[in-house]
């Protein structure tokens, strides 16, 4: 026998019509509080293998008129800064990063994002980190998204022995470019451009800017593999 979930109770057809219009008049049953793969308003939902993979954080909700997202205004100075972790050249706080548990196509990960409400003091910060269980695992996924994105791409597709760079596919309210960077069991992402532009970090402001030239991203990504494993392994994983 099936245990009982929940009960129903009996409601005149009159009564009903007059609890669901008084919702619609609040707007407690909007269409823009319905989660689901087709709402922007739930950044931190889970992504299966036929939509936009997930690395949005919950505490970037706000898109300004570059297209870029930016953290909620805070007063909160968070706590002090720690001994920065080998590989990182910024002021680390542990609390500004978000960790979660995602799964996608059938293949869970770790996901590491910082949240940008204490704002980002270097390159690392704008980085996305998958870690998946295995590095057989992080190749599956990693081949779903080579896939998905080289089908998707619209004239900026790159590739190496284990990356590449496109258009990247599912975002519905932006045109993005990303770069996806296979290590051993760590999938590296970085955004390229932002609706047209390319984002490049000015070193002397810590802020990214957009340009009509290569995106800054790129090179870090290349030049800092080695530092940027470090980083997440010896930091994340044996603070």
């Amino acid at each position: 026998m099936k245990p009982e979930i929940y009960k129903t109770s009996k409601i005149s057809a009159r009564a009903l019509a007059a609890i669901l219009a008084f919702a619609l008049m609040t707007g407690a049953l909007s269409a823009c509080s319905i989660g689901g793969n087709g709402s922007t308003n739930n950044p931190e939902r889970e992504y299966g293998g036929d939509s936009k993979p997930s690395y949005e954080s919950a505490d970037e909700t706000n898109i300004d008129e570059t297209g870029e997202t930016t953290a909620d205004d805070t007063t909160d100075d968070g706590p002090a800064p720690v001994d920065n972790p080998d590989g990182y050249q910024g002021n680390f706080n542990m609390d500004d990063w978000i960790i979660r548990e995602f799964t996608d196509f059938d293949i869970t990960y770790t996901q590491f994002i910082n949240s940008g409400r204490h704002g980002r003091s270097c390159e690392m910060d704008y980085l996305v980190f998958k870690v998946y269980e295995s590095e057989a695992d992080a190749q599956k996924a990693y081949e779903h998204y080579y896939d998905q994105s080289k089908d998707y791409d619209r004239g900026h597709w790159e590739e190496g022995a284990n990356w590449f760079i496109s258009d990247e596919w599912g975002v519905m309210d932006a045109s993005i470019v990303w770069m996806v960077y296979r290590e051993g069991n760590i999938l590296i992402i970085a955004d390229l451009a932002m609706n047209g532009k390319w984002r490049v970090y000015d070193k002397e402001t810590n802020t990214v800017e957009y340009s009509d030239t290569e995106s800054s991203f790129k090179g870090f990504v290349m030049n800092n593999v080695e530092e940027i494993v470090k980083f997440v392994n010896e930091y994340f994983f044996n603070s």
